[in-house]
């Protein structure tokens, strides 16, 4: 992948065992494995992108939605501080086309449905009409990794 005056591998047909489906977690895929930082993972010392289970682990929390601010915020039970979502929006990566109404935060898990590594990772998408539907979040796995998306880091 990226070799100089080479076309990067097309959907699908991303090399098994390639650095770039561990891009940000060297224990992605391995079951009951903690999430393990990457030289490549975005996120500063003492930090990390968040799986997939631990985005998914906050679908029952008490959201809600920011019309002035446009965010979300997600009610912090344990120490009473909100965790605050800022809507950033989604370029496409494909069309270049760009969403205001909705967050996108990418994930450290590769999208695990597919039978074939491929360059497609997990997201979680939070949009006011979710919220409202009492839906909050849901996993997304249609965007392949050139889609422009939000980063946030959790700590280790």
């Amino acid at each position: 992948i990226f070799e100089e005056g080479k076309d990067n591998p097309t959907y699908g047909n991303v090399p098994e065992g390639s650095w770039y489906l561990k891009l940000w977690n060297a224990n992605d895929g391995v079951v009951g494995a903690d999430a393990v930082k990457t030289e490549y993972d975005p996120c500063p010392d003492g930090w990390r992108v968040p799986t997939i289970d631990e985005w998914l682990a906050l679908k029952d929390c008490e959201f809600s939605w920011d019309d002035t601010n446009i965010r979300a915020s997600i009610s912090g039970k344990e120490n009473g501080r909100d965790l605050l979502l800022p809507c950033m929006g989604r370029c496409n990566g494909e069309s270049g086309q760009y969403s205001n109404d909705i967050i996108d935060f990418w994930t450290s898990s590769n999208h695990k449905a597919l039978s074939i590594p491929s360059s497609v990772a997990d997201c979680i998408e939070i949009s006011k009409k979710l919220i409202e539907s009492g839906s909050n979040l849901y996993q997304s796995s249609d965007y392949g990794c050139a889609h422009a998306m939000s980063v946030r880091c959790i700590h280790e």
